[in-house]
């Protein structure tokens, strides 16, 4: 279930690497910290990068905050993404 009245602020950054001319790029990654609105970090939250203009067929790409509310999403191809947390209790 999730927690309905928890507002969550997500902070993240998109780190990716730009194709060369062989179309060979560096795998990205998008990390960041979780909080809750009146601050503190939120431990074991799901977060997700969706890829925006791409029609998605399989798993979306995710990570769960540490204790700390930090979180890394690896492996991902350059592009943007819109980055979302949710936490169930």
């Amino acid at each position: 279930m999730i927690h309905r009245s928890m507002r969550l602020l997500l902070l993240a950054c998109l780190c990716a690497a730009a194709a060369t001319q062989q179309f060979h790029y560096t795998p990205g990654k998008i990390r960041g910290i979780v909080l809750y609105q009146v601050g503190g970090p939120v431990a074991n939250a799901k977060v997700q990068a969706h890829p925006l203009g791409v029609a998605m067929a399989g798993i979306v790409p995710w990570a769960q905050t540490g204790k700390d509310g930090r979180f890394q999403i690896e492996h991902l191809d350059p592009r943007e993404y819109f980055v979302s947390a949710e936490k169930t209790e």
